[in-house]
């Protein structure tokens, strides 16, 4: 079970098929729009979390211990890490905060960025649930913008499993 620092979300598995490696991009709702691009430097957890709205910063990759494949789909939780300086850190979500999560796979050869956006979760709120075996992504995405990029990428934004 998930404490109230913790929050869940799932992603069809192949949907990266060829992007590696695939960061866990966090922020503060509509903060998440704002995470840099390009190789620019992220914000630390630690650095994030003293910010009001909380800005974006680097959770881990999908290959990280906090992200297992469940079938077809893939379940990564955020909040496991107690706390922790560097990037990146899993650290603890703070209670009743409106959270996004980008998910960029970085592939040298593709010249072009594209982000989908969803509506955000919030830990321990109602209502924001995606039921397990369902998920949010560029299929169920309200926009898409592009912009070209020295590194492709493809980011979207989940929404968050309720425990």
């Amino acid at each position: 079970a998930l404490d109230k620092t913790q929050q869940a979300f799932q992603f069809p598995k192949d949907i990266f098929r060829g992007y590696e490696p695939v960061h866990i991009l966090v922020a503060e709702d509509e903060e998440i729009e704002h995470c840099p691009h390009g190789g620019a430097a992220l914000n630390t957890w630690k650095d994030a979390q003293s910010s009001s709205p909380i800005k974006c910063y680097v959770a881990g990759t999908t290959k990280d211990p906090m992200c297992q494949d469940e079938g077809d789909m893939t379940r990564c939780t955020l909040g496991l890490d107690h706390e922790c300086d560097g990037s990146p850190c899993n650290g603890p979500l703070r209670p009743g905060v409106a959270y996004k999560v980008m998910l960029r796979g970085i592939v040298d050869t593709m010249p072009a960025s594209f982000m989908t956006r969803g509506s955000p979760g919030t830990t321990r709120a109602p209502g924001t649930a995606v039921p397990p075996g369902t998920t949010r992504g560029p299929s169920g995405a309200s926009a898409l913008s592009g912009s070209i990029s020295a590194v492709g990428a493809i980011t979207f934004a989940v929404l968050f499993l309720k425990p």
